[in-house]
This record gives structure tokens, C-alpha cells and sequence, in this order.
């Protein structure tokens, strides 16, 4: 019995000689400086550069004034890009994600007050209806409703301008919204 079991498992296929998996695959890099020494990559480099910068050669001998905001250029070897660069970082404001999200939820009424007006059928247009509906009590109006509970009872210990002007707030933006819905669903 013991023969037998050795037998078979001397028969079985060695793990590393197995043939791999279909889905694995040699990864090749290309790499264009494969076995040129550092010496005469740096003169391809520059040779590059120069054979590149031909293309300027008449623009550089147009005189220019020397202001004091002057540009310079940076080598080669630093890391830049458009975005990166310091008047980009001056002019740049901050991404405001409320708005932004206001934005996106003012389009998605106006998308389905549009769909209201395209579409037929009494049902159809009832189940739109009720998607904007849900939106709005989702963004606005559930919120409005929990500050008011809020408001009333914990009255003592809230500050209520502040809440006030957020339940203020948030009934201007469900006005916004009905409005909008107003323009584009063409309601009877």
C-alpha cells in the first residue's frame, strides 16, 4: 500500500513544472537607454535638446526688454506642469463643494422637470413627479423639518438666529427648486 501511494505521488506533476495560468503574462518595459552608458545618454540628451530648441532659433534673436516679472525657464529636470506653476496657485480659488453640490442637485430638478414635460402618460409623469419630490424633502426639506423640531424643543440651549437663518436657508433653496421645476416641467 505504501509502494503504491509513494508511486502515484512520484507520478503527480511537479508544481514548477506545471505550465502557468493563461492569464499571466511577461511583463517587457521598454527602456531606450538599455545598454548605452551614462556618457552617451547625456549626449543624446543634448542632442535632443538642441535638434528641439532649432525651432526657436528665430524667435530667440527677436530683442526683447528685460521686465521684472521675467520667466524663467526651469531645467529640464524638475517636475512641472501647467497647473503647477505660481501665478496658476495665485489666481486659483478654493472648490466650494457645497455649491458645487447645490449646483448638481439645481440640474438634476431642471433634468427632471424636462423629462415631466417630454414624457406621456399619467403614471409616468406622476412617478417623476414624485422623484423630484423625494430630491427635494432628501436635500432640503427633511433638514428644515428636523432644525424646526430642533428649534422648538430645545429652545433654551440652541442658538436660535443661527438656526433660524439655516431653516431660512434651506426653505429659500426648496423655493429655488419649485421654481426651476415651475420653468421647465410646463404644467397646466
Amino acid at each position: 500500500m505504501n509502494e503504491k501511494i509513494k508511486k502515484q505521488i512520484e507520478d503527480w506533476v511537479r508544481e514548477e513544472d506545471m505550465q502557468p495560468r493563461a492569464g499571466l503574462k511577461v511583463l517587457k518595459r521598454f527602456d531606450p537607454y538599455e545598454g548605452i552608458d551614462e556618457d552617451e545618454i547625456e549626449a543624446y540628451l543634448d542632442f535632443r535638446s538642441w535638434y528641439m530648441g532649432l525651432d526657436f532659433e528665430l524667435l530667440k534673436t527677436i530683442p526683447k526688454p528685460v521686465t521684472q516679472f521675467d520667466f524663467w525657464a526651469e531645467p529640464d529636470d524638475s517636475i512641472s506642469f501647467a497647473f503647477g506653476s505660481m501665478d496658476f496657485e495665485r489666481l486659483k480659488k478654493p472648490f466650494d463643494k457645497y455649491h458645487y453640490k447645490l449646483k448638481m442637485i439645481y440640474k438634476r430638478v431642471k433634468d427632471l422637470a424636462e423629462t415631466y414635460s417630454c414624457i406621456n402618460g399619467k403614471d409616468r409623469k406622476q412617478n417623476t413627479y414624485q422623484r423630484f419630490q423625494t430630491l427635494v424633502e432628501k436635500e432640503f426639506k427633511d433638514q428644515a423639518d428636523l432644525l424646526l423640531v430642533s428649534l422648538k424643543r430645545l429652545n433654551i440651549w440652541v442658538d436660535r438666529a443661527k438656526m433660524m437663518k439655516k431653516i431660512t436657508q434651506l426653505n429659500c433653496q426648496i423655493k429655488k427648486c419649485n421654481q426651476i421645476w415651475e420653468e421647465h416641467s410646463f404644467q397646466e
